[in-house]
């Protein structure tokens, strides 16, 4: 082959090759994103049964919390949130709930700060997994409480 057979083959095929990976790349980026828009979709609907979960549990504050009553719930919700949840949500509810397996419903009663804290922490990550700030939410997102708590100030 001569020079000339040579450049020209190259200008033939430089451009299609690099047109051919540039197809594959944007492919496997436009299925990355696909996947991660599902899997936010998803997120979001399993941190929302925990939110509800936790009206719920609060709710029954003035009645005292019966923590037994909402473990199934828990457990629905640790299904999902094994398979979508960030690792550091996936982490506060894993410390949550071992808060919960070794305080008797007892301890529950006569403090319930400590579950409130463990409840919003878990919270104040989700946000941060969503993207959400957490700019004066407090330390562990107590005051994500604030508005579900008739007498929050009496809580510190």
């Amino acid at each position: 082959m001569d020079r000339t057979t040579i450049l020209t083959l190259t200008t033939i095929l430089f451009p299609i090759a690099a047109g051919a990976i540039g197809y594959v790349y944007k492919s496997y980026i436009e299925k990355k994103r696909e996947l991660h828009s599902e899997v936010s979709r998803e997120r979001r609907a399993a941190y929302q049964i925990f939110v509800n979960l936790v009206v719920d549990i609060l709710n029954d504050t003035e009645n005292k919390i019966d923590i037994t009553e909402h473990m199934a719930k828990l457990h629905e919700f640790y299904k999902k949130n094994i398979l979508f949840a960030s690792p550091q949500v996936a982490l506060a509810f894993g410390d949550y709930m071992q808060f919960v397996y070794q305080v008797s419903d007892e301890a529950l009663q006569a403090s319930p700060l400590s579950q409130f804290k463990m409840l919003t922490k878990v919270m104040k990550v989700m946000r941060a997994d969503l993207g959400l700030s957490n700019d004066g939410l407090g330390e562990d997102g107590e005051r994500l409480l604030r508005g579900m708590l008739k007498n929050f100030d009496s809580y510190k």
